[in-house]
């Protein structure tokens, strides 16, 4: 049994078990973010950002298990349950398991992760040459992945009255990926949002910013590529408008 301790805020422990991860956050009364914005101003919805994006950093701090990939949750409900691993890559296919996007495959190193998504790459038509001057330059093969709750969206934010952050819930799928991954699934959120005519676009321009902060450009640059490979898409609609963190 593995043990570890949130830095504080929301989190505050996560303990792994027979290949099972249970993750721990004071819950508190609230509200979907998604339900409050509409009566909050241009600037109280960029600063809801900020206490989301500190709690996106301690879910980024908690122990590496040790692979690269998902972890898909089992149990009671979005608040509840366990956390089952992933399968390896050659079991996924034996079962015809889709990996449109490869939430239940896991790598043994980033390395191993970032020559599957190149290998997709190259067959979804991409030409090598360009993964080798555009792409390769911005990997780091070497970092240790980040958990990633793959759905960060208002409606999984919950928030009182007084704008403080309560909860996250709807941990399905997670998993331990390069934060690119999070930073390109807020991108795909933010697109979706303009598309819908949803009210949450200041609040996700303020956190896809702040999480954009945190990465180079050219690992920036070189995620709308290998996405790609990840998800069949190259890069999500909205960082074509230079609203990604992009200069």
């Amino acid at each position: 049994m593995r043990r570890s301790k949130a830095q504080g805020g929301l989190f505050y422990g996560s303990i792994g078990f027979d290949d099972r991860l249970y993750l721990y956050q004071s819950l508190l009364p609230g509200r979907p973010l998604s339900t409050i914005l509409w009566g909050l101003s241009a600037d109280q919805r960029a600063a809801s950002a900020v206490p989301v994006f500190s709690a996106l950093k301690d879910l980024w701090g908690l122990p590496r298990p040790g692979y690269v990939g998902g972890f898909n949750r089992r149990g009671r409900g979005a608040l509840g349950g366990f956390s089952e691993p992933p399968l390896p890559p050659g079991e996924v296919e034996r079962r015809g398991t889709p990996s449109q996007y490869p939430i239940d495959m896991w790598w043994p190193t980033m390395s191993d992760f970032y020559d599957y998504v190149r290998q997709n790459y190259l067959r979804k038509g991409g030409d090598p040459a360009h993964w080798d001057t555009e792409v390769e330059p911005g990997l780091d093969r070497d970092a240790e992945p980040v958990f990633v709750h793959c759905d960060i969206a208002a409606r999984n934010l919950l928030f009182d009255d007084d704008l403080r952050l309560t909860g996250i819930i709807d941990f399905n799928p997670v998993g331990w990926y390069p934060l690119e991954v999070q930073w390109l699934l807020l991108c795909d959120e933010l697109d979706n949002c303009r598309e819908q005519g949803r009210v949450e676009e200041t609040f996700l321009e303020a956190l896809v910013a702040a999480v954009a902060d945190r990465l180079t450009s050219s690992a920036r640059h070189a995620a709308t590529f290998w996405w790609r490979g990840l998800n069949g898409s190259r890069l999500p609609p909205a960082y074509k408008r230079g609203t990604m963190g992009e200069a």
